[in-house]
Formats: structure tokens, C-alpha cells, sequence
């Protein structure tokens, strides 16, 4: 009886791995992991808007909860902003990245990143700064 009122009302909500992510994220606290799918999802479906405000809150969240994940969330954010074609703002999150303590050199996103970075300083004028990037990329390990 119960249970199968419980699956009932869960069946709406498990419709899709969107469905899922959107109720995993917008219930207190929000899990950390759920908003940061569901900006990946709103960036695939090409929301860009909607994740910002998503990373945004996951930037909040862990801020609240004390995590220092703030690659995550920096990167979400720059590669956003690089979406939208917003290089100045994109740059603003990767430096702080790139400013970092090093250990994020090793993810496979700080690659990725650089190359990003290069597009956003070329866009920018600032070809001194796009070639530091290209020059830090040859010494990256493979």
C-alpha cells in the first residue's frame, strides 16, 4: 500500500536522467553532484542561461557546505561564459584556475581550459598571453 504509493509518486519525478538531476538539485540542501548535471544537461540542450544560474548555485552550495571544489565550479562557469561569447569574463574565472595551487593541472578539463584560454586572449588582443598558454600546453603530459 504505502510503497506503492511512494513508487507512484517517484515515477513521476524518475521520468529521465533530467527529471532526476532537476529534483536531486532543487531540494535543501541541493546536492552538489545533481546541479552540476544538470548544468551539463542545460549546456548540452544549449540553455547556457540556465546553467549559469545553476553553476552559480553550486558555486553557493559549496560555499555553505564548506567544499572546496572550486575547480568545478570556476571551470563551469569559464567554459559558460566562453559559450556565451563573453571571452573577458571566461578569462576571469580561468585565471583564477590557472592561479591556483597546481593540483588542477592535473584534471583532464585544465587542457581543455588552455585551449580555451588561447581563444580568449587572441579575442581579447592579447597575443603575448594566448602564446604563455600555447607554451604551458607543450609541457602538459599527455
Amino acid at each position: 500500500g504505502v510503497l506503492g504509493m511512494f513508487n507512484y509518486f517517484q515515477a513521476d519525478i524518475w521520468q529521465n536522467e533530467y527529471s532526476v538531476m532537476r529534483a536531486a538539485g532543487t531540494h535543501e540542501p541541493p546536492n552538489s553532484a545533481a546541479l552540476w548535471n544538470l548544468a551539463c544537461l542545460e549546456v548540452a540542450r544549449g540553455n547556457f542561461d540556465q546553467a549559469l544560474m545553476l553553476a552559480d548555485r553550486l558555486v553557493a552550495v559549496q560555499s555553505e557546505l564548506g567544499v572546496d571544489n572550486s575547480f568545478r565550479a570556476a571551470y563551469l562557469k569559464g567554459y559558460l561564459f566562453f559559450c556565451l561569447n563573453q571571452p573577458i569574463k571566461a578569462l576571469g574565472c580561468f585565471e583564477k584556475i590557472r592561479n591556483g595551487t597546481g593540483a588542477e593541472k592535473k584534471n583532464p578539463r585544465y587542457h581543455r581550459m588552455l585551449l580555451m584560454m588561447v581563444d580568449c586572449y587572441t579575442a581579447t588582443g592579447q597575443p603575448e598571453k594566448a602564446e604563455a598558454c600555447k607554451d604551458e600546453l607543450s609541457r602538459l603530459p599527455r
